[in-house]
């Protein structure tokens, strides 16, 4: 068979199995030299966005696109599923290099906060896509901080930034760190009062509270047994009329073990003069107990004996306990009024969001809630229940569940672009508004505030 019926033949098995490739041969091949098939040119990639998000109603934000193969007079378009997204309007693209183009966009304000494609085409029409490369969230970063632990109704933040510890935050004065080692937990309703304490396992540490004074944030160190060597505090409770900061509550160990921090018993401190008085609550049997949400009328939440945990105040500086199970089960907030409280429970390898209900003195539940969340991580005073790690699609994120808590109740909370979504939420505000927690942006943890009602 000669070179030409060899090459009509390749062509032909090439066409029927869907593949087209031009061949370029100026005579007969040699004896024994392949013949010469020209790879036709590929086409553009694209590997990343710089933002990686935006913001519903953000109107002329620039993004840079990077990749390869890009040419001038290229058109980027944001895509899901295949097709371009009427909500995210491209105004113009830039082209600075084969491997950088910039985009100018606006995001209608009633996009949808999701993960969305970027594709890039030539004027010879071929394309690349990126996939899941930019989101639309509800997420803000606070810069420089790593997580976010506590906000106040007025939007007050509270958190960590590494090395000092403990931050406060707000939109008048900025990130302020305070120090402390450690994190802030939490902050009074007035703002001025941050409480906290060391890392979780750190070998010795010390529950602290800074107060704001004269534009000056002071710390002080909360009382605490000295054979314990870490204790922290976890939430504050606030003056209903005031907003000061008139309770506290926490954990203590009940010995010192290097590098450990078991054997943690639950403890609320109460103003004493011109500092704090320390209160030892009635402990489970365990050694793992958590004290993680106290309202005002003292009223604590967390965990004992592996199960949710109620203590009650029973008299002047005493608290009993109610266990509230079933086993396996947390508390991780309380409303102010006592009468809802939220967190998890556990069966086998799994865990599943809850909320108790309290009537008078008895405990409801628990009630699992929609969105298939592990855990609720906190509830105002309308009764939106804040919860982690939910089915959003094919990924999990953190959400916001309205009452009545049903599948139709449920918002979607967004993070900084990272396809995985790997974002928390720590807290919410007593009267709603202000959520807090943690979002990746570029791989690292960082603070972040979402603001949806």
């Amino acid at each position: 068979m000669n070179y030409a019926s060899v090459r009509h033949l390749v062509a032909s098995l090439l066409m029927v199995a869907g593949v087209l490739i031009t061949a370029s041969c100026s005579g007969p091949a040699e004896p024994g030299v392949a013949p010469n098939f020209a790879k036709a040119a590929s086409g553009p990639s694209v590997t990343s966005a710089d933002p990686a998000y935006g913001h519903k109603g953000d109107v002329g934000k620039q993004v840079t696109i990077i990749g390869s193969g890009f040419t001038a007079g290229a058109v980027v378009a944001w895509e899901r599923n295949g097709v371009p997204e009427p909500k995210i309007q491209v105004i113009s693209t830039q082209y600075v290099s084969s491997s950088q183009v910039i985009a100018t966009i606006t995001i209608a304000a009633d996009a949808t906060v999701d993960l969305y494609d970027i594709s890039v085409t030539n004027k010879d029409r071929k394309k690349g896509i990126g996939y899941a490369l930019f989101e639309v969230t509800q997420a803000v970063a606070i810069s420089g901080t790593e997580n976010a632990f506590g906000v106040n109704s007025n939007g007050q933040i509270t958190g960590r930034v590494g090395v000092p510890g403990a931050f406060y935050f707000s939109d008048a004065s900025g990130l302020v760190t305070l120090g402390g080692n450690g994190h802030g937990s939490d902050l009074s309703e007035d703002g001025f009062a941050v409480v906290g304490g060391n890392t979780i396992n750190a070998s010795n540490g010390q529950a602290y509270i800074f107060t704001l004074s004269g534009g000056v944030w002071t710390e002080a160190f909360l009382p605490k047994d000295p054979a314990s060597c870490i204790a922290t505090a976890r939430a504050v409770a606030s003056d209903p009329t005031t907003g000061a900061a008139m309770l506290i509550g926490g954990v203590e160990n009940g010995g010192c073990y290097s590098g450990s921090n078991l054997h943690r018993k639950p403890r609320v401190w109460t103003p004493s003069g011109s500092g704090w008085t320390r209160m030892i609550l009635p402990g489970g049997t365990n050694t793992d107990d958590l004290l993680n949400g106290i309202t005002a009328g003292g009223i604590a939440v967390g965990r004992a004996n592996n199960q949710a945990a109620v203590w009650d105040p029973n008299g002047p500086g005493a608290w009993a306990l109610t266990l509230i199970g079933p086993q396996g089960s947390f508390l991780n907030g309380i409303n102010n009024s006592g009468t809802l409280a939220v967190g998890g429970t556990t069966a086998g390898n799994s865990t599943a969001a809850a909320y108790w209900i309290r009537s008078g003195s008895i405990w409801s539940g628990p009630f699992g809630l929609p969105g298939g969340c592990t855990s609720a991580a906190d509830v105002d005073e309308s009764g939106r229940i804040v919860a982690n790690d939910c089915a959003n699609g094919n990924r999990r994120t953190p959400a916001v569940i309205l009452s009545p808590y049903g599948a139709g109740n449920v918002i979607f909370l967004g993070g900084l672009g990272d396809s995985r979504n790997a974002s928390s939420i720590q807290g919410i505000s007593a009267q709603g508004g202000w959520i807090v927690g943690q979002a990746s942006l570029k791989n690292l943890g960082t603070g972040v505030y979402w603001r949806i009602f």
